[in-house]
């Protein structure tokens, strides 16, 4: 399988991600095995010491590079001090399957490999010393290929009051942008609180219109500019990036085949409280409710690799905007996200693009657990925009609109909690507005309105009430679905709308 051994990489190959062994953004949780196995000792291993590369982050993808990619050859590129012996292997559905293995005598090692050559599966490696004092210094994974177009990348992130996250995020792209020139960064402040005055940060104070505003904003700005990017890439604030991730993005967009650049690229989730094991990689819409794929894997084990490569076979998918790039010429296509606050604007556009994702192992984000962030008011958003999938998503229809509020209806009645009952309520009055309604006052007053009402207190009647407008709201189906459908074919089909709603001159 190897093609050569040499000192020397030449210069058609492009640097496609580096290989690291840590990120300094979790000093007290164990992800190493994320990145390297046996690690702790890189710098001062003695003989016999292993180092094993077929991780998450440090594992080289054959079945989604060949497959997406014009990549022709792929090398392995490392600096080590000492003699080491390297072991190459390619994890697939089989099992581990040993390719080939050879002495490095220190100093720099290069190996490439012919992509045709390469199987389908996870490409990784391993490193025993040789000598009684040797380390692990750098490393990367190169390509070649038949066409390599360096793209734009715009990074939107939007933001409420959390600068714990988003300042250390700026600084992580802020140095990325040092090996990367072609990424810009919009950061979105819809709390109005952000103290940055950086050139290279493009920092836009707005009032608080949610994430669905101030992704839209972002996306706004990189549309409209003078030299429009290739890809928009939406990240939401509470997140810890890994920047490896975000340069095998780009390496792996800018060699993309033609026939799949319609399509977004969907970075998964890791979870912050388990930093090893992932939440998604993945989602549809499944005529209910929503179906995710890969949650619970623990990503160390290199089985998992090769599982969590199997592509969904399902219509509706959509890529949530913890980590979403978006080809800038789609949105020029098909148009502008719902203005929906939070919960759900990502689904939907993902629907609206109507192309399967784009995913891979070791682009994604670690995120703040969800069950952390549970209020009325969240649960509000969740419950009047998840039916408005319904109006959109492909197969869905009257019936499993029906399905979807009456069964509703009844698990909330089951847990007989008044709060939530009247939430309910709120949400399915909201919704029957249709957007037009709801976007008839801003939503920071939208967002105030729902805050007092979910201080109020409710009798048991509230329960009759969400009865009898569960039945009103299936019964006004085909009205609010002609109208949900024609809100988004007259406003957002281009940014009038939206720069109207968000007061930009």
């Amino acid at each position: 399988v190897p093609r050569r051994t040499s000192h020397v990489r030449e210069e058609a190959m492009i640097k496609l991600y580096d290989i690291v062994c840590k990120n300094d953004n979790f000093p007290e949780k164990d992800i190493r095995d994320l990145y390297v196995k046996n690690a702790g000792r890189e710098k001062s291993l003695q003989r016999e010491d292993t180092l094993d590369f077929l991780t998450y982050f440090n594992s080289f993808s054959s079945v989604k590079w060949k497959k997406y990619t014009t990549i022709k050859e792929v090398s392995v590129e490392l600096y080590v001090q000492g003699d080491f012996e390297i072991t190459f292997v390619l994890q697939d559905g089989g099992g581990k399957r040993f390719l080939l293995s050879e002495e490095i005598k220190g100093g720099h090692y290069v190996k490439s490999f012919p992509i045709e050559e390469v199987g389908l599966g996870i490409l990784g490696f391993q490193l025993r010393s040789l000598s009684d004092e040797g380390s692990f210094i750098s490393g990367a994974y190169y390509g070649e290929f038949d066409v390599f177009e360096r793209k734009t990348v715009g990074v939107g992130i939007c933001t409420y009051k959390r600068e714990e996250f988003v300042l250390k995020n700026i600084e992580v792209l802020k140095g990325l942008r040092q090996k990367l020139p072609e990424l810009e960064l919009v950061v979105v402040d819809n709390g109005r609180t952000l103290k940055v005055q950086d050139p290279d940060v493009c920092i836009i104070p707005k009032k608080n219109f949610g994430g669905s505003g101030g992704f839209t904003r972002a996306i706004i700005e990189y549309m409209e500019r003078e030299n429009r990017v290739d890809y928009i890439l939406l990240m939401d604030d509470d997140v810890v990036i890994e920047p490896s991730a975000i340069l095998r993005m780009w390496s792996f967009l800018s060699g993309l085949r033609r026939e799949y650049r319609d399509r977004f690229l969907s970075g998964a989730m890791l979870m912050l409280s388990k930093p090893c094991v992932q939440f998604e990689n993945s989602a549809y819409w499944a005529r209910f409710k929503l179906r995710s794929k890969g949650r619970g894997m623990d990503m160390r084990d290199a089985r998992m690799l090769v599982r969590n490569e199997i592509e969904l076979n399902r219509p509706n998918q959509y890529g949530a905007w913890w980590f979403c790039c978006i080809p800038s010429h789609r949105v020029g296509e098909i148009g502008y996200p719902l203005p929906v606050f939070i919960k759900g604007d990502d689904i939907e556009f993902g629907l609206r693009n109507d192309r399967p994702l784009i995913t891979m192992n070791g682009i994604a984000v670690w995120h703040q657990d969800f069950d952390a962030k549970q209020s009325p008011v969240q649960n509000y958003y969740a419950e009047r925009n998840s039916p408005m999938m319904n109006n959109f998503a492909r197969g869905c229809n009257f019936l499993t609109f029906a399905i979807t509020i009456l069964g509703r209806m009844v698990k909330r009645f089951l847990r007989h909690d008044r709060d939530i009952a009247k939430m309910l309520y709120l949400s399915l009055h909201d919704y029957n507005k249709g957007l037009y309604g709801i976007t008839s006052v801003g939503a920071d007053e939208g967002l105030r309105l729902v805050q007092e009402y979910a201080a109020r207190k409710v009798s048991g009647f509230i329960f009759v009430k969400v009865f009898f407008y569960a039945l009103y709201t299936v019964a006004l189906y085909p009205k609010t679905h002609k109208i949900y459908l024609k809100f988004r074919e007259q406003k957002l089909k281009d940014a009038s709308f939206w720069k109207h709603y968000l007061g930009i001159a």
